[in-house]
């Protein structure tokens, strides 16, 4: 895999009229007329210790130096060639819903830990869901997290 090189499309341009671009802000997001916030906002109005295990597990997605973080706005998106992993913030339960492009036919599935996405469809990438609302949670999910950073 180290001699790939990936591209991503930081701007274009269509004809002879720029289009303005507009910052993405909870002011001019809308979703049927709600306001959305983005995932940054949603992180920067986390407590502490929900920022504390998203650090754990930012570390652990990006231990191995070929994966990538990409802000969007609605999940933190992890990338090696195509998305491996994207993470998202409830704060009101204290969880992170992490996503993973591992095959839920694979895994053990647990109520309140583990599911399966097929059918069900998300914010995300992948077929399975994983709650970590704690260190014990994300110590259990390492493994996944690890077979999915390496298997794609």
């Amino acid at each position: 895999m180290a001699d790939l090189l990936a591209l991503q499309l930081v701007a274009s341009a269509a004809g002879s009229t720029p289009t303005p671009q507009v910052p993405t802000t909870a002011a001019n997001v809308t979703s049927g007329g709600a306001r959305v916030r983005s995932v940054r906002q949603i992180y920067d109005e986390s407590p502490e210790s929900l920022k504390d295990l998203y650090a754990d597990l930012d570390a652990l997605l990006i231990a191995s130096g070929e994966v990538q973080k990409e802000f969007q706005l609605h999940y933190i998106a992890y990338r090696r060639i195509r998305n491996v992993a994207t993470v998202r913030f409830q704060p009101r339960s204290h969880t992170l819903v992490l996503t993973l492009t591992v095959d839920p036919d694979t895994v053990e599935l647990s109520d309140g830990f583990v599911r399966d996405l097929r059918g069900i469809g998300c914010l995300g990438t992948g077929p399975l869901e994983v709650r970590i609302r704690s260190q014990e949670d994300l110590a259990r999910a390492t493994s996944l997290v690890q077979r999915c950073v390496e298997g794609c």
